[in-house]
């Protein structure tokens, strides 16, 4: 049933820390640059040989143990949180690949790994709409003002369109459900905004198309709210082009770069 979502579970165990390194199988590569890891975790350059020589045939098994070391360093590095869940569903541990996500998630909130966090959930638990709306509500209210949340928010909608309903009270409840998702989205300055408006005006005159004056009532009350969004899209897209997240994000060293970021 399309029922309110409610508050999400929190009772997952985050994954284990890094294991000692499996030296022994290091190539020479990877054992150099182990060592100046070692003298200094943040030491980019050496994280980079270590990446590389895990994309190699003879040290492929140890993508996991490298990247839980290398997200020690660098907790706040959505990309290789990604590259950690996906090297462990390779290994068929899908269920930690989702744990390992929702670890990153707070420190972390990044539109594609909230995108992650979403296809893991629909693999694991595809046959429960309730664990599969509270992973939506989850993404679109830590992520769902991104200005390129447009296509989680497209997702959402149409996943509240497709519910399967067994009575008119539920059928009532996704309704409410949609319309609610399509209020919230229709005032986040976000790419294809306009889209969501021409799409929500047409499913509300399509609810009753004997009453559909009532509907445009009801769509061109809301119609300030999402011009307001349409006017503040400009800036904030401007201002977001500008932003150029590290490959590595370490700690603030200060220099130029960084502080033009800042």
């Amino acid at each position: 049933p399309a029922e309110m979502w409610g508050e999400e579970d929190s009772s997952w165990v985050a994954p284990e820390g890094a294991p000692e390194p499996s030296l022994s199988q290091y190539s020479a590569r990877a054992k150099e640059a182990h060592a100046k890891v070692l003298l200094n975790k943040h030491d980019v350059e050496s994280w980079k040989v270590m990446m590389d020589e895990v994309q190699k045939g003879a040290m492929k098994h140890l993508k996991t143990e490298v990247l839980e070391r290398l997200l020690e360093a660098f907790p706040t590095s959505g990309r290789h949180w990604r590259m950690y869940a996906e090297a462990l569903v390779a290994e068929g541990r899908r269920g930690d690949a989702l744990k390992a996500i929702e670890k990153a998630l707070p420190a972390c909130p990044q539109l594609d790994l909230w995108k992650q966090f979403i296809q893991l959930t629909s693999i694991i638990s595809a046959a429960d709409p309730a664990a599969m709306g509270k992973a939506y509500e989850r993404a679109v209210q830590g992520v769902g003002q991104d200005v390129s949340s447009n296509t989680l928010w497209a997702e959402y909608i149409a996943f509240l369109r497709n519910i399967k309903v067994n009575n008119q009270y539920e059928d009532s409840q996704r309704k409410n459900q949609l319309r609610r998702a399509y209020q919230r989205c229709l005032q986040v300055p976000m790419h294809g905004v306009d889209r969501f408006w021409s799409e929500y005006e047409a499913w509300e005159k399509s609810l009753d198309p004997n009453n559909v004056q009532q509907a445009d009532m009801v769509v061109r009350a809301f119609e300030p709210k999402h011009k307001a969004a349409r006017a503040a899209y400009k800036d904030r897209n401007r201002i977001r082009n500008l932003i150029q997240p590290p490959a590595f994000p370490g700690p603030f060293t200060g220099d130029a770069k960084e502080k033009a970021q800042a």
